[in-house]
């Protein structure tokens, strides 16, 4: 009888050991998890109309609690006008947007977010923007509107961008 009872628990024992112990379960994210280099396409339109589709890559970094920067590499648009050169945005940084954790998942938001970046090599700053956004199964998608330089001001449109990228 004493011997029944000890296999008993130890029975017991391994089959909570086995359903806790379980590598199905999803892991809570960290700000970790999500910062890193993604590789994908980010796509722009101006008032509607296609500006820019481009293989790019996006660095998230940690800026403070539950705080990231988002820098786009680089973006070539189309040509102002016939003749014309196309427009190149490099280093576009995002500062200090929020990102919130929620178990496997994380989302972006920021409205306004600063930033900065070159506009054929000229330094120039992001404005009227705004992004949001989300991260999951190092999958990472962005929305982002945004003004830059002196853009805004001359043609009162926003560039509206989608980035679909995948952790590398």
């Amino acid at each position: 009888m004493k011997l029944t009872k000890i296999f008993a628990i130890l029975g017991l024992g391994l089959c909570l050991m086995a359903t806790s112990c379980s590598k199905d379960e999803d892991k809570a994210l960290t700000v970790e998890d999500v910062c890193g280099t993604y590789s994908g396409v980010f796509t722009v339109s101006l008032s509607n109309a296609p500006y820019a589709t481009d293989n790019t890559e996006v660095k998230v970094e940690k800026a403070g609690n539950n705080l990231v920067n988002i820098t786009f590499a680089e973006i070539t648009g189309s040509p102002a006008s016939s003749g014309r050169p196309a427009s190149k945005m490099t280093n576009l940084k995002l500062t200090n947007v929020k990102l919130t954790l929620n178990g496997s998942t994380a989302s972006f938001a920021a409205d306004p977010v600063e930033g900065a970046g070159m506009m054929n090599g000229k330094s120039a700053a992001i404005n009227h923007s705004k992004i949001s956004g989300t991260f999951a199964n190092k999958k990472l998608k962005l929305n982002f509107d945004f003004s830059f330089g002196r853009m805004y001001e001359m043609m009162k449109a926003l560039l509206n961008g989608k980035y679909e990228g995948t952790k590398k």
